[in-house]
Parts: C-alpha cells; sequence; structure tokens
C-alpha cells in the first residue's frame, strides 16, 4: 500500500514539474511576444508610414540628446532642412499617388546618402529635416548635397529642391528648436534666391537672338545660389 503511495505521489509530482515547465516556457514565449510587439509599435510610432523615415513627433527630443551627447564630446552637429520646390503645383497636376512616388523617392536617396549615425525625418507634407552628428556644414553640403543632388536627377529629372544647411558646436551650441528654426529659414532664403535666379535668367533669355542658345546647368546655379544665400 505504502509502495504504491509512494509512486502515487511521485507521478503526481513529476506531473506538476512538467505542467510548471511548460507555464513557465509558454510566458517566456509570450513575454518574448509582447516585447517583440512593443518593440514593433514603439519603431511605427516613430516611423513616417509614406516614406519610412523618422517622423516628427520625435525630432526635437533627437535634436536635443544628439546636441548634449555632441557637447560632452565637443563636436559639432549639421541641421539639413530640405523641401521639394513646387510640390504643390506637382500635386495638383500630377496626382496625389504621383506626388507620393516623388516623396518615396526623396526619402530613399536621403536614406542613401546619409550615414548610420544620421537621423533623417520626413517634418512634414514635403518637407525633411537630417540631423547629422560631428559634421560641420561646409561637409554636410560637400558630402551630402552634392551626392542627393546627383542621385535624385537619376529619378526625378523634372523635381527639384531647396536647401538649408546650419551647424553649431563645438564651443557655443543651439538650442535644437532655434537650430532647426534657421535651417528652415535658410532653406527659404534659397528658395527665394533661386527663384529670383530663375526669373533673371529668364529675362536674359527673352533678350538673346533667336538663333543663340541659352544652357543652364542645375549644379552652377545651385553653387551660385549658395553663394547668394550665404
Amino acid at each position: 500500500m505504502s509502495r504504491w503511495y509512494l509512486i502515487l505521489i511521485r507521478s503526481l509530482v513529476s506531473e506538476i514539474e512538467n505542467a510548471k515547465d511548460k507555464a513557465e516556457k509558454y510566458a517566456q514565449s509570450m513575454e518574448s511576444k509582447v516585447k517583440e510587439r512593443t518593440q514593433q509599435l514603439e519603431e511605427l510610432s516613430q516611423t513616417d508610414p509614406l516614406t519610412g523615415l523618422l517622423n516628427v513627433r520625435h525630432l526635437q527630443e533627437t535634436a536635443t540628446r544628439i546636441l548634449r551627447a555632441a557637447q560632452r564630446r565637443a563636436e559639432p552637429v549639421s541641421v539639413i532642412y530640405l523641401d521639394v520646390d513646387d510640390f504643390k503645383s506637382f500635386n495638383d497636376t500630377q496626382g496625389h499617388r504621383s506626388g507620393d512616388e516623388v516623396l518615396r523617392a526623396v526619402a530613399k536617396a536621403i536614406k542613401e546618402i546619409t550615414r548610420a549615425e544620421d537621423h533623417c525625418f520626413r517634418y512634414g507634407g514635403d518637407e525633411f529635416c537630417i540631423i547629422m552628428p560631428n559634421c560641420r556644414e561646409e561637409q554636410a553640403r560637400d558630402n551630402f548635397i552634392t551626392r542627393f543632388n546627383q542621385k535624385i536627377k537619376l529619378s526625378l529629372n523634372n523635381i527639384s529642391l531647396s536647401f538649408g544647411i546650419i551647424d553649431t558646436g563645438p564651443y557655443e551650441y543651439e538650442e535644437a528648436n532655434s537650430l532647426i528654426h534657421k535651417a528652415d529659414q535658410r532653406m527659404y532664403s534659397y528658395k527665394r534666391a533661386s527663384k529670383q535666379q530663375q526669373q533673371t535668367m529668364a529675362a536674359a533669355n527673352d533678350l538673346v537672338p533667336e538663333n543663340s542658345t541659352a544652357d543652364v546647368h542645375s549644379i552652377s546655379q545651385s553653387q551660385s545660389v549658395n553663394k547668394a544665400v550665404e
């Protein structure tokens, strides 16, 4: 009687231990799935669904964090603000689907040109903002803008963009909001200077004899506009 009783007790203990082991594994599996899902939701909340870039809700927080890290290391930070020229007109004439394709193409070029440590945001509409740690304004212009223009013309040869670039540090640092605002203002200054130059060129072309040609290159135009903005 006692022998069978011991066997029964051992069997019950074994079943309880197996059930406990299964419950622990299930709990671990559920915890892992919850963490994975939470991470996915967090990434979705930070990502613009159309372009795959970071969304503007986290721009201020990210910029502040990067600036504080740069201050500790005494490194410069650059901000680039981009805007698609005459995007509303393009949307109205070509349709929103074509407009979305333009935005996706711009975002793709941004992701391909920027470094792993850069943070790229869709600010809203047709505007984009890039925060580049340990980068001077001249480096941002020479390394990013030149290559970006070359890349974007391969897929969007009928689209132009305006840029605003500003840096801060390594001795004194702007606040994140002020830095982004100044980059935005520089972009609008660039856009105005570019339109004025186009109007001047158009007026000059009207005075050119019909047997003459005027060849305007976008790269030289960009350089001229940069000088006007500076």
